[in-house]
């Protein structure tokens, strides 16, 4: 074999060997939301939904492997009945045991204006039919969260300023439903019902009042062990007053949450302790957090197990310069609210010439190896909702996880040749 033959057959070889890019599109659609079971043979499931009306109107997700970011399933019709906005996701993954013990929660708001519900088993097969939450109250906003042993739903209605929410239990029976709470003005931004095991409180962040300002509340209850509201538990603490503000997030963060907020076109962050009988406490503004030209308003955040010391992952959309593309920003948060890199200008970017990253989603496996993050989010340029799942470090789990067949093969057949290659100049 002449040399030249051997470097070409090589080049070939470290082509295949090379890894791809593990960036999936899910599907077309204009917001996104994931979940996951939270064990390393497991999966995560991303939800999104779609308003065209080209046949693909409604609700959809697919599975896809934990820490190996391979479609594990078939697109999952949720919902195909009319078109559908924004989604909510939850899972029951702080109380498996295994993966098989796993059941989502999806919610979302349909082209009626109605909030709409249903759950999936850990595999992406119903334990219910579509449930519509609410045959009187229109919604803007739909959330979803899980703990107690209980999922809950809530949405905004009647004229938008009262809060209302549904618990069910994992089987998808209703044990209670009604008002959670009535604000004053227009309720936003409900994406996320969060719970804090150490406390035993659910946790909502939001924005509120109508107007050319508005005002931003954090409240939070329990349930109780039957899977009733507890309105006794019911606290409500004002964050922000008479501000201009576009986004809200939250996370449990052990004894209390972490907040983050967008306020004329920044990202700030706070820690809301809860003491034991569940008043709230605000921390310490932080930020803001500027990497690009101006941040706008969509955000997630979600609570990282990774077994030695916890923190939180927060997933927010930026510009990266003035009339630039929009791109998602990644930071890492102490349970405080405070960067661990002490920087707050972001400890890794998602970018893409020409396109636009909106709407992040974030879900966090805890780490019974390495934790992993599967970030999520709509690329407005061509309306597909996108993702990706990341270590610790942010590489994308393809780089090391899914090509180790041509590695090995490469490997292989380099030292094959080389040693042919040996024998032939003998």
């Amino acid at each position: 074999m002449k040399v030249k033959g051997v470097a070409i057959v090589l080049m070939a070889i470290l082509l295949l060997a090379t890894p791809v890019m593990a960036v999936h599109t899910h599907g077309k659609g204009g917001y996104v939301s994931v979940e996951t079971d939270g064990f390393d043979d497991g999966y995560y499931l991303v939800v999104w939904s779609n308003s065209t009306s080209s046949g693909l109107a409604g609700v959809f997700g697919r599975l896809y492997y934990v820490r190996n970011n391979t479609p594990a399933s078939d697109v999952i019709p949720i919902y195909t009945s009319m078109s559908a906005f924004q989604t909510a996701i939850a899972s029951s993954k702080i109380d498996n045991a295994q993966k098989e013990d796993n059941v989502y929660l999806v919610v979302w708001k349909a082209d009626d204006d109605y909030p709409y519900a249903r759950l999936l088993g850990y595999d992406g097969s119903f334990i219910t039919d579509v449930i519509q939450l609410d045959n009187e109250n229109k919604t803007d906003y739909v959330g979803a969260g899980y703990g107690n042993g209980y999922f809950i739903a809530v949405y905004e209605g009647d004229g938008n300023e009262k809060l209302y929410y549904t618990v069910f239990d994992k089987t998808g029976t209703i044990t209670d439903h009604g008002l959670l709470y009535q604000f004053s003005g227009a309720i936003h931004y409900t994406w996320k019902v969060a719970y804090d095991p150490v406390s035993g409180y659910f946790g909502i962040f939001l924005r509120n009042k109508d107007g050319s300002n508005y005002d931003a509340s954090f409240i939070d209850f329990k349930l109780t062990s039957d899977g009733k509201l507890d309105k006794s538990s019911i606290h409500v603490l004002q964050v922000l007053d008479n501000k201009k503000i576009y986004g809200a997030a939250i996370a449990p963060a052990q004894g209390g949450f972490v907040i983050a907020y967008e306020t004329y076109y920044k990202w700030y962050t706070r820690e809301v302790t809860i003491s034991a009988d569940g008043t709230p406490t605000l921390g310490d503004e932080n930020g803001p957090y500027y990497r690009g030209y101006r941040a706008y308003g969509g955000a997630s955040m979600d609570f990282v197990d990774n077994g030695t010391k916890d923190y939180i992952i927060f997933a927010y959309e930026d510009l990266e310069s003035d009339g630039g593309n929009y791109v998602v920003v990644v930071e890492k948060l102490g349970l405080d609210g405070v960067p661990l890199d002490g920087d707050g200008s972001g400890d890794y970017i998602i970018a893409e010439s020409g396109k636009n990253k909106r709407y992040p989603a974030v879900a966090a496996k805890p780490a019974h190896s390495p934790e992993a993050y599967i970030i999520a989010w709509s690329d407005t340029s061509n309306g597909e909702a996108e993702g990706s799942e990341y270590l610790p470090d942010f590489t994308e789990v393809s780089e090391t996880n899914q090509v180790p067949f041509f590695s090995n093969l490469a490997i292989g057949l380099v030292a094959v040749l080389g040693i042919l290659w040996i024998f032939r100049r003998r």
